[in-house]
């Protein structure tokens, strides 16, 4: 084989190299945007079970994780070292691993439709029992600023806020009021139930699939890794018109 062909499948290496870290890199950013926006939102309150700060933390030590790898598969194609590629197909092959798990976590979350809902409905709920009490301030301020910005009122319907939240029959929060200000005349009918059903999807659908379209681009770049390594592996010379190419170091 000519050394040209080697050169192109090392261009093609470096590519994917590339994306790979700007995969890393894009799951960083996630998982600052995460811990920062996320876990200091208002909403995070109503679903306490959900540790946004442990997939933030995962996010972060993911990306970061990666960007080593890219790295060190970077200084591998450069060295043309059997031993650094070895090393770099392996923890590529932990990457996409991790990746996989993360698919299927998400994939067998919109599955289980029906435990999804038990459980939003149950947090959401709680946050209702709290809202009127002193030491739960932020359930108040996560249901206020819920129910402003979606324009919804309870968990299923306005009467949640009697029947759980012990509102006297009829009433409901301000924030529940479509009316003029300070003037409660109408308020909202639908439920803020399935708003929050559907960002939780949209964020589990998001992560499916963005894991799939890298887990693609690492089993190319996997792919890549194996033709460098057996080229190289085999210690032979090859020609061409650009001159003698060595395929392995002397000490190989």
């Amino acid at each position: 084989m000519c050394c040209c062909a080697i050169a192109c499948v090392k261009c093609f290496l470096y590519f994917l190299d590339i994306l790979f870290l700007l995969s890393g890199i894009g799951l960083f950013i996630t998982g600052i945007h995460v811990l920062v926006g996320v876990t200091s939102g208002t909403y995070a309150s109503l679903l306490p079970s959900i540790s946004y700060m442990h997939a933030a933390y995962v996010l972060i030590i993911l990306g970061i994780f990666i960007v080593v790898v890219a790295i060190i598969g970077c200084i591998a194609a450069v060295r043309e070292g059997v031993c650094c590629l070895l090393t770099f197909y392996f923890m590529v092959v932990v990457v996409i691993c991790l990746e996989v798990s993360a698919i299927i976590i998400a994939f067998a979350g919109l599955h289980m439709h029906d435990d999804m809902t038990s459980y939003v409905t149950a947090s959401m709920k709680r946050g209702l029992f709290y809202y009127q009490d002193e030491n739960h301030s932020e359930m108040k301020a996560a249901w206020d600023s819920l129910q402003q910005e979606v324009e919804c009122c309870g968990v299923n319907a306005p009467t949640d806020w009697e029947i759980t939240g012990g509102f006297p029959p009829g009433e409901v929060p301000e924030s529940c009021c479509n009316g003029p200000d300070g003037a409660c005349t109408s308020y909202y009918m639908e439920g803020c139930q399935e708003y929050i059903l559907m960002t939780l999807e949209d964020w589990l659908l998001l992560i499916g699939v963005v894991c799939i379209v890298f887990v693609i681009i690492q089993i190319l770049l996997v792919w890549f890794i194996l033709i460098l390594f057996f080229k190289l592996h085999r210690g032979s010379k090859y020609c061409c018109g650009c001159g003698v190419y060595s395929s392995v170091k002397e000490h190989d």
